[in-house]
């Protein structure tokens, strides 16, 4: 007996249709894989970073903290310092009029008389064209501020 071939079916509209929406579907979940593991990966480099900087930080810390004296910078002789002085406190409010000329015995001066106003206290640095005078930074001096000749 002879064998019939099949017949081909010729495929409907309907399921071609269904075939490419099924192939979409897949490539658009393929696409939102890839886009996923991406932000998941760039999310844990962010957080090992976030992580291991602040211990970074907390270790060389450490580290620091741990080294002698000695290794820090140069000896008290390389540097050329002189010696740490002590001197206590003079002529604190003693305020002499504007405009007179005070002799201080220590240069800079830390104490002594000196104007009845301040330098502003909203200027941090000068230059030496703008510096305020002598007898008002040691104003400031008496009200705590620090001053880096």
């Amino acid at each position: 007996m002879a064998r019939s071939k099949p017949k081909k079916v010729a495929p409907s509209p309907e399921s071609g249709r269904k075939q490419k929406l099924a192939a979409l579907e897949s490539a658009h979940q393929a696409s939102q894989r890839r886009r996923t593991a991406l932000l998941l990966s760039i999310c844990a480099v962010l957080a090992v970073a976030l992580l291991a900087y602040p211990a970074y930080l907390f270790i060389n810390d450490a580290r620091l903290r741990s080294l002698p004296r000695e290794d820090l910078g140069v000896s008290l002789a390389a540097a050329s310092c002189s010696p740490v002085e002590k001197s206590p406190a003079h002529g604190n409010q003693q305020h002499v009029p504007d405009g007179t000329a005070v002799s201080y015995d220590r240069l800079p001066p830390d104490s002594g008389p000196h104007y009845s106003h301040w330098a502003p206290f909203s200027k941090h640095f000068y230059s030496a064209s703008e510096r305020p005078e002598v007898q008002e930074l040691v104003h400031n001096l008496e009200h705590g501020y620090t001053l880096a000749w």
